[in-house]
């Protein structure tokens, strides 16, 4: 009689175990994945899966998450007696943080008009800065050396200078950088100028009015170019045009547009011989 000998294989059990180099990120950022097997025989078969749908077919994975997806992947195996031949994986579910986009806007203490050499102060009010926003304050385009801080104060400013400030985040998915608004940081230089008196002599009506008035009075005995300057409260230029002076005599006609809000506003007038401020009230 002829004897054969049978060998039984013992049943293998694939394994697959995957893994993310980080399960929280920013959103925009690439996650990568790989896979550790078991019994996957000489040639496995992968599926990714990315809230149960089918994605790629290899050992590892990498794609741009959102918050909350959970991955998983099955493995094939072609080895002899694998029990069973298809297995998944464990799953990882990713934490996805918004990218921190900060939001600055400054305003001016005092707003408005300033005479030479007068102190004014310029605060930058940050939203999704992180704990510990950095700074850094421009004038005219230029970058102002040391003015790292929240606020910028000097007596130094001339006329028609800007000032802007630029923030970068420090939060979690921070690094992004957001500039100022340039309105209201728009400082006017009176050099040589004193403020006029009495303020009597000129007239701003009607007061309150709809964003249309008139300014109208003697200024002096001269005929010359003056300089109407309105800002709002922050110190934001809305309106600003040249009027004509015949025989001392200042008429001026002053439209701000449907655009202006209703409120108070500063309105300067700049003459050879001084500055008038007055206020008016916008009903619109």
């Amino acid at each position: 009689a002829t004897t054969k000998t049978v060998t039984v294989n013992a049943d293998v059990t694939p394994t697959i175990s995957i893994s993310a180099t980080t399960d929280t990120l920013c959103a925009g950022s690439l996650a990568y994945f790989a896979s550790v097997i078991t019994n996957g025989g000489t040639a496995p078969a992968y599926i990714w899966r990315v809230n149960g749908g089918a994605t790629v077919f290899s050992s590892a994975y990498s794609y741009i998450p959102a918050n909350g997806d959970v991955v998983t992947a099955m493995l094939t195996s072609n080895a002899q007696c694998a029990v069973p031949a298809s297995v998944t994986s464990n799953t990882v579910t990713m934490t996805v943080n918004p990218q921190v986009i900060p939001v600055v806007v400054i305003t001016a203490t005092p707003p408005g008009t300033i005479l030479t050499g007068a102190t004014k102060t310029l605060t930058a009010t940050v939203s999704n800065g992180g704990d510990n926003p950095n700074y850094q304050w421009i004038l005219n385009g230029v970058v102002i050396p040391g003015a790292t801080d929240s606020s910028y104060t000097a007596t130094t400013f001339n006329d028609g200078d800007t000032v802007t400030c630029v923030v970068i985040s420090s939060g979690v998915c921070g690094g992004n950088t957001a500039f100022s608004n340039k309105e209201g940081i728009v400082v006017y230089n009176n050099v040589g100028i004193k403020s006029l008196a009495p303020k009597e002599e000129l007239a701003v009506y009607p007061n309150p009015n709809n964003g249309a008035f008139t300014i109208k009075g003697a200024i002096g005995n001269t005929d010359e170019e003056v300089n109407i300057v309105v800002t709002d409260l922050l110190g934001q230029q809305v309106y600003r045009s040249v009027a004509i002076v015949s025989n001392g005599m200042l008429d001026a006609q002053v439209q701000l547009g449907k655009s202006v809000a209703h409120g108070m506003y500063l309105v300067s007038v700049h003459t050879a011989a001084g500055v008038m401020v007055f206020h008016v009230v916008v009903e619109q």
